[in-house]
């Protein structure tokens, strides 16, 4: 029996990565940016914990988010520049998505005149107390 730290990750879904590397002994697959409409298409929950690079800038813009199911949820720890803010709000007003959870946005905090209406799945934490 394997021990906990070493049991083989099966949790249903793909795992996305933008680099090719070798994947370790627990992973099942790899799957490059090629095939991120396909892994799109398929998943009930994307979370994003990408970094800040020119490569995931805008990933997630309005075709990525019309190659989502309408009853996936997208959720975004990582940066805010990797989502196309107008085209989630769109999608999420337009009932084209369950819901998103963001941790961050772009700029961060959100300008009270720019931020995005109220939408009743979207869920956003508060900015850092700092930025107050």
């Amino acid at each position: 029996m394997p021990s906990a730290s070493r049991a083989p990750l099966h949790v249903g879904c793909p795992p996305f990565r933008s680099r090719a590397v070798r994947p370790a002994p627990d992973v099942d697959c790899l799957n490059g940016p090629h095939e991120l409409p396909a892994l799109l298409a398929d998943s009930d929950y994307v979370c994003m914990i990408l970094p800040g690079t020119p490569e995931t800038r805008g990933l997630i813009d309005d075709a990525a988010l019309r190659a989502m199911k309408s009853t996936a949820y997208l959720i975004n720890v990582g940066r805010g520049t990797h989502i196309v803010q107008t085209a989630l709000v769109q999608a999420l007003q337009e009932g084209r998505l369950a819901g998103a959870g963001l941790d961050v946005t772009d700029p961060e905090p959100l300008p009270a005149a720019t931020a995005p209406a109220p939408t009743p799945p979207l869920l956003t934490t508060p900015p850092p107390c700092h930025a107050a």
